[in-house]
């Protein structure tokens, strides 16, 4: 075997095993009946491949492996590989099992597989991928076998002369940094698709959220491959040469240099381009730049150790700051590109990631050194997400988080939950724990984001599922986004959480169920909105100033446990008391004065319409509507009070608020079940 052969092994494998195993017997799938498919020609290049394979040696035990691998991981395991294509496609719980049984299908079949086996596969989920192909592009309803296997032929002819002329030094370079791989694939998948532009496949790959959502898979693919194997390079790569194993090669150059060319093509045209134009040059440099930031996962295998029952990983060291300084310098060269363009205000947040991957430990010990988070405190990082068996917390920096911080979590037996609620359990119960520079802290100024995976998710509606904290033998609800098979939520405080699919019950929403009733039930299922007794709703009810600040910020996770008011009408011990302090906290609500909320005053339309848009531009770091002129096309749109016009031409651009008719009615009351609609669109709202 010669060397550039044998250096070339590793990263041919890994693209050869995305190409065999997943595209080439996914030509199955098409519309085309069982006569026409598999043919002659095909099980002819289908039954080469081993021997391509085993001209390389030792090569085809690396594949036998890297495929025994995929097909001992369990349906929770595939589920969260699969997990961006199924977010994307908003696959329900039916559809996302076919993903993940079509999955399996494609890895056991073998690769001496004669038509029968093939066509068992095409038959069995023809129907499931036309569905799905489909919803992606309506036009695209003939799908064919030799579409399929055009691309997927191409494809493979263009990895391979991509890989045959590169140098030896590049070999190596590939060999030891699993970006480099993935670009790679990038690369060669991009020109594919260019060149066969009619072809449906890359017609389907040519949807922008579709084309990302698939790298995703075959990032998380790679990463679980390369962190189980125990190193950050491809099996038999050794973790040596380049930067050695995990997150000891910086960002790929040609990452780098992708998203520097990328931003000044964006730079050059400020110049010309109008104030949209703008805003549209603005938005697709931010999102070259987070695509370029997340494609490193900075997990060092070296990292982790086991005592106990307890897997540790002490998150320091050289090789961390070379992560860390490789992110600065994609992070400085987007603020350059915003200053120029007169948006540095829109720069997003960008967190350091940390997955382990998966362990059998079920207690959690995340060390993370003073210098490391000093130093991404100063390059401008917002937080660091730690993650473990999907479950984990993104961290913010800064402030009260300076210093050695150290995150612990441990998974609890269910009984403790099962004896405060009869409701179906969707999680482990987990007990957080974190401390700064050795001292333990229960309260934070700044929330973080918890993330928990999901379990027992048959037959469950998925969102009524809410995070619940156990307080004396009690649930107390506070929602959650579901994100795949995982659900994320936002906490100031630390304790012991589970996920459950809350049903909530009201019997006087009969009248508002066409309208409203699906949204209170959601509402109510996160916690952010209660009945006023058992049962009872009270969906024409007005809704007041102190209720409607506690709506939001419990729907918007807003709470603020060190937050504090000085109203007089605002006792310690009222119900609204810590809701209402947020919501001045975060400037969604001011008071009539400096001494007086007037918490049980009505809340008008406009005043419900302004704090929402200042909770969303709190949240999300946003700007007001664009045009509040423009956006405030109703009848009775001179009613508004002047200091409320922006907080209700935001609602209205966005959808939030409707009017009637042609009217807002600004200064009319909002009821109880307007409220929740509102909250719903607003709980769903979307940068």
């Amino acid at each position: 075997m010669s060397i550039k052969k044998k250096i070339a092994l590793p990263a041919l494998l890994a693209v050869l095993l995305f190409v065999a195993t997943v595209a080439a017997p996914a030509a199955g799938l098409s519309q085309a009946s069982a006569a026409e498919f598999p043919n002659d020609e095909f099980l002819e290049d289908w039954n080469k491949i081993p021997q391509y394979i085993e001209s390389y040696g030792e090569a085809w035990e690396l594949v036998r492996g890297f495929r025994n691998e995929i097909r001992n991981w369990t349906n929770d395991e595939i589920g969260g590989v699969l997990a961006p294509l199924v977010n994307e496609l908003e696959l329900n719980v039916d559809e996302k099992n076919q993903l993940i049984s079509l999955f399996r299908d494609l890895a056991n079949l073998s690769y001496d597989s004669q038509a029968s086996e093939l066509d068992e596969i095409r038959t069995k989920y023809n129907a499931f991928i036309q569905q799905i192909v489909t919803r992606i592009n309506p036009a695209v309803n003939d799908l064919t076998i030799n579409e399929i296997y055009e691309f997927t032929v191409r494809l493979k002819d263009e990895t391979l002369d991509r890989i045959s002329n590169l140098s030896i030094s590049e070999l190596i370079n590939l060999l030891n940094n699993s970006q480099a791989q993935l670009q790679l694939v990038k690369e060669t998948l991009d020109s594919v698709i260019d060149e066969l532009a009619t072809n449906d496949v890359s017609v389907i790959l040519s949807n922008k959220d579709v084309y990302n959502a698939t790298i995703s898979v075959l990032r998380n693919i790679q990463s679980k491959l390369f962190q189980d194997s125990g190193g950050g390079g491809l099996p038999g790569g050794g973790g040596g040469g380049v930067g050695g194993g995990g997150v000891g090669a910086p960002l790929p150059l040609p990452a780098l240099n992708d998203l520097n060319n990328k931003i000044d093509e964006l730079k050059n045209k400020l110049a010309t381009a109008t104030p949209a134009e703008k805003q549209q040059l603005i938005k697709q440099a931010i999102s070259a730049a987070i695509e370029t930031i997340q494609s490193l996962n900075a997990f060092d295998p070296s990292m982790k150790s086991v005592s106990n029952g307890t897997v540790t990983i002490n998150a320091g060291g050289d090789q961390l700051k070379n992560v860390i300084n490789e992110l600065a310098k994609a992070i400085n060269k987007l603020k350059e590109f915003l200053k120029a363009a007169g948006a540095e205000d829109q720069a997003p947040a960008f967190v350091l990631t940390i997955d382990v991957g998966a362990v059998s430990e079920s207690n959690i010990d995340f060390r993370l050194a003073a210098d490391i988070v000093k130093l991404a405190t100063d390059t401008g990082l917002a937080g660091v997400a730690l993650r473990v068996n999907g479950l984990g917390a993104t961290i913010p920096l800064g402030g009260e988080f300076s210093g050695e911080i150290r995150f612990k979590v441990g998974s609890k037996d269910a009984s403790e939950a099962n004896v405060a609620t009869s409701l179906k359990l969707a999680s482990k119960v987990y007990d957080f724990a974190l401390s700064v520079n050795g001292r333990p802290l229960t309260e934070f100024e700044q929330p973080i984001l918890i993330r928990i995976p999901l379990i027992n998710l048959s037959g469950v509606d998925r969102e009524l599922l809410s995070v619940a904290k156990i307080v004396d033998g009690k649930f107390v609800f506070y929602g959650g986004y579901v994100e795949g098979d995982a659900i994320v939520e936002a906490r100031d405080t630390f304790s012991s959480y589970v996920v459950v699919e809350n049903k909530v019950a009201f019997n006087d929403t009969g009248r508002v169920q066409s309208w409203a009733g699906r949204q209170i039930e959601v509402m109510a299922a996160k916690g952010a909105i209660e009945g006023k007794a058992a049962g009872v709703f009270a969906p024409h009810d007005n809704v007041t100033r102190a209720e409607f600040a506690k709506m939001l910020v419990k729907a918007l996770d807003l709470e603020h446990a060190k937050a504090t008011e000085n109203f007089a009408d605002v006792k310690a011990t009222d119900w609204f008391a810590p809701y209402v302090a947020a919501a001045v906290k975060h400037g969604i609500i001011q008071g009539r004065s400096s001494t007086v909320f007037d918490p049980h005053a009505k809340i008008t339309r406009a005043e419900m319409a302004t704090m929402i848009a200042r909770a969303l531009k709190v949240k999300y770091n946003l700007k007001g509507a664009a045009d509040p002129d423009a956006a405030l096309r109703f009848s009775d749109a001179d009613r508004i009070p002047a200091a409320l016009k922006d907080g209700v031409a935001f609602a209205a651009e966005n959808g939030l608020i409707l009017g009637y008719q042609g009217k807002f009615n600004p200064n009319d009351n909002a009821t109880r079940a307007e409220a929740a609609v509102v909250l719903y669109r607003t709980f769903h709202f979307k940068v």
